[in-house]
């Protein structure tokens, strides 16, 4: 589940997970919230939905203060993008970007009855948009002789490629201003973000850590129990929120796809796990291609009942396909 949160001095708001609804929804709250129009954002995602990324940005570009952004690990797809509207940029020296066009599941585009003309031309629409950012923001030229590959061929519809940048890169190119070491400190700092972040999530304050060498006993929980009743009582208090926020954020995950496959997204919530990578590839998978049998069914034509028990309309035929084209490619 992505993190936002805004800190008090200097304005923050952190996101840490993929781009999806609920994410870009949590995102423009924490931008409002923060009553300023000099924001940072802090990133480490992976990206996700294209058009709920373009929300964001529209959120982030609408700012008229400063701008600034720090890749505190990774900033793949719409997160790396991103920074193409930022004013200012950063980026830890182990982090790294990776860009690549938008699309639907390979699937999806190879197919002409679901990857419908209507939907090209809305992809389309977008990787323009997307390709006027990068030219904006960097050394176009420097990043092709650079990577070995053309915009063209990043963009094409008939491939799927991926530049990937370090920061030496990034900062080469144009993409970010500055290259910040990840000393102890900075490491440090990044993990305070994430202990703000599960405060505002729990309302948890972790305790602040001091410098002091000292050997320090380990006591068992009877034991804190015993001799420290009042600890004992706010330890336990603490950890039952960290636990419900945490337990609320991994079923909101998987109830987010619950109109995509309502079996899948029950059995999951109830399983106790953690939604994986691959879970949310198939359950978008999945509702693309209920958008698709929808179409083919609102276009395909009536035809006449016939007599024989085993006769088929051309959307059940239609459907019987597809569905022996999922079977065939999920046993790959």
């Amino acid at each position: 589940m992505p993190l936002f949160l805004v800190t008090k001095m200097p304005k923050e708001v952190l996101l840490y997970g993929p781009i999806y609804s609920w994410s870009a929804s949590a995102f423009i709250e924490a931008i409002n919230e923060s009553g300023t129009e000099d924001i940072t954002l802090r990133v480490n995602s992976d990206g996700g939905e294209v058009a709920y990324g373009w929300g964001m940005i529209t959120k982030f570009s609408e700012l008229k203060g400063k701008k600034l952004l720090k890749n505190d690990g990774k900033a793949n797809s719409m997160a790396a993008f991103m920074f193409c509207y930022a004013d200012d940029a950063e980026a830890t020296d182990v982090s790294d970007f990776r860009f690549h066009r938008a699309g639907y599941p390979s699937w999806v585009e190879s197919n002409p009855e679901y990857f419908t003309a209507e939907m090209k031309t809305s992809l389309s629409r977008m990787n323009a948009n997307l390709r006027k950012a990068m030219e904006a923001k960097m050394d176009i030229k420097m990043l092709e002789e650079m990577k070995g590959c053309t915009l063209d061929e990043m963009f094409s519809m008939d491939d799927r490629i991926e530049i990937a940048l370090t920061a030496k890169e990034a900062k080469k190119v144009g993409l970010i201003n500055r290259i910040v070491p990840l000393t102890p400190k900075k490491k440090a700092e990044i993990e305070a973000d994430m202990s703000v972040a599960t405060a505002r999530l729990t309302g948890f304050v972790p305790a602040a850590k001091t410098n002091q060498n000292k050997t320090q006993n380990k006591m068992t929980l009877e034991e804190l129990k015993n001799e420290h009743p009042a600890a004992y009582a706010a330890a336990i208090e603490a950890g039952e929120k960290i636990g419900i926020a945490k337990e609320k954020a991994r079923a909101e995950v998987w109830a987010h796809y619950a109109d995509v496959d309502p079996k899948a997204a029950k059995e999951g919530i109830a399983s106790g796990k953690e939604i994986s990578q691959l879970q949310m590839i198939e359950f978008t998978e999945k509702k693309f291609a209920g958008q698709a049998l929808k179409k083919v069914e609102a276009d395909a034509p009536i035809t006449p009942k016939t007599d024989e028990a085993s006769a088929k309309s051309e959307t059940e035929k239609q459907l019987e396909e597809f569905e022996k084209e999922l079977e065939a490619r999920n046993k790959k």
